[in-house]
């Protein structure tokens, strides 16, 4: 906002960034719904990822399943996240999209400090995931 934009570069700029500094929290391959109210007026985005093409009960019957595990690329779906930043970006943004994401290309090109706490989720989820990989073959 400082650059000239307005709350809506603002809120792509820290949805961008998230996914950098705390991609457990919102990652790219993430979804995104947004109540927007501007210039008086109350806009709804459904960023939701669909299922994938071939995906079906019966493909994941055909492979052993009956239901959708937790883990693993089959309850993956198409993201949506970024495809609504860029929706909202071009209906209601004021800066280029590039200015927006300098941040978090800041971020992904030279770093940033991680919090202790963070620090600390990520190894146990790297324990945990390493544990579910082995535990799976």
């Amino acid at each position: 906002m400082l650059k000239g934009g307005n709350a809506i570069d603002a809120a792509i700029t820290v949805a961008t960034c998230q996914p950098v500094v705390e991609p457990t929290g919102n990652g790219l391959g993430s979804d995104c719904f947004a109540l927007i109210w501007y210039n008086g007026k109350l806009y709804g985005i459904n960023g939701s990822g669909q299922a994938p093409m071939a995906a079906s009960i019966a493909a994941l019957k055909e492979r052993g399943f009956d239901k959708i595990p937790p883990y693993g690329v089959e309850p993956i779906n198409v993201p949506g996240a970024v495809g609504a930043w860029m929706e909202i970006h071009k209906k209601f943004g004021k800066l280029p999209i590039k200015t927006v994401m300098e941040p978090s290309i800041n971020y992904a090109e030279n770093g940033y400090p991680v919090s202790p706490n963070m620090s600390r989720l990520w190894e146990e989820a790297d324990g945990f995931y390493t544990k579910y990989k082995a535990d799976v073959r």
